[in-house]
């Protein structure tokens, strides 16, 4: 079944006071729901629209921790008026008439719900699109095209995450996980030249998902595809037979690039929220051996089975 990218859209929100905005204003106490942050998160899957739905939603509980971050745009702002003691705000994407505005925020609004809500990510798309890699098609080092993203007709998930004073964060959804900690798990792939026999390239994607290990297979399994938007790190020095039962050790790079590229941000107020680290020792894996001209897949070994958590 041919493959889409999809997406897992978040916006981050924190309630907060109109000192948090503007200093001069600390001396009210009362309260607004503010968006300032954007998550972004690509996925390739298959399937009808309501099954990608669902795993999209069950995605959306904690993969925000691994998405893309990118700030409100500018052309959202929040403004506030002082009327003895009282304050009175409201935002917009017009250009504002009151002294007091700050920028890159906006009021959560009722009325901009459900898919509405996707024009907030314009520009994050934008830059995101910017970001997917071409991948070699062989140990030749040809290429082939950055994956497609159809945003006239984007099959998306849109979460709203809320951000405690303390920096946590908690998606809100429809069905809350029972277990507070989400598990690591981790898609590797070996690009396998079929012509020359030869494996001349790495990848790998981590997810975070609540579940049992079977639940966990599941996802690896529809996310098997996850490879075309990766970037491939290059074979260590050494030779590497597509026979092989492989080592963790050759996916140290791999790693190296996952662990990096998992940060901590900061919430309205400064402080930093929780940081995910993914390691392979905390990882459920799979592996897979892909041709990449013809996305063929067949799994492979890796290592001993107790590097499986």
């Amino acid at each position: 079944m041919e493959q889409e990218v999809v997406m897992n859209l978040w916006l981050f929100t924190q309630s907060v006071t109109p000192g948090a905005l503007f200093s001069d204003l600390g001396h009210l106490s009362m309260k607004m729901q503010v968006i300032y942050e954007l998550g972004v998160r690509a996925y390739m899957m298959s399937g009808s629209d309501d099954e990608m739905t669902k795993l999209l939603k069950e995605l959306s509980i904690s993969e925000f921790h691994l998405a893309d971050r990118f700030p409100l745009p500018n052309r959202y702002y929040v403004q506030v008026k002082e009327e003895s003691g009282q304050f009175r705000a409201s935002s917009g994407d017009n250009e504002p008439d009151w002294a007091k505005v700050m920028r890159g925020v906006a009021l959560v609004r009722p009325d901009i719900s459900g898919m509405r809500q996707l024009e907030y990510f314009t520009e994050a798309l934008d830059a995101f699109e910017k970001t997917l890699p071409a991948r070699k098609l062989d140990s030749v080092g040809r290429e082939t095209r950055t994956p497609e993203v159809n945003r006239r007709n984007l099959l998306s998930v849109i979460t709203t995450v809320d951000v405690s004073e303390d920096g946590t964060q908690v998606a809100k959804v429809e069905t809350p996980p029972r277990s507070a900690a989400p598990s690591p798990i981790t898609n590797l792939w070996l690009s396998h030249d079929e012509r020359t026999g030869a494996i001349y390239s790495l990848s790998g994607r981590p997810y975070l998902i609540h579940g049992s290990d079977k639940d966990k297979a599941r996802v690896l399994n529809k996310l098997a595809y996850d490879f075309s938007l990766t970037r491939q790190v290059p074979i260590p020095a050494g030779s590497v037979r597509p026979d092989s039962v492989y080592s963790k050790d050759l996916f140290q790079e791999v790693f190296a690039t996952i662990e990096g590229g998992t940060h901590t941000h900061s919430a309205v107020n400064g402080k930093t929220t929780n940081s995910i680290q993914i390691t392979p020792q905390q990882s459920y894996l799979e592996a897979m051996q892909v041709n990449e001209s013809t996305s063929r897949l067949t799994r492979v070994k890796i290592g001993r089975a107790s590097w499986f958590s």
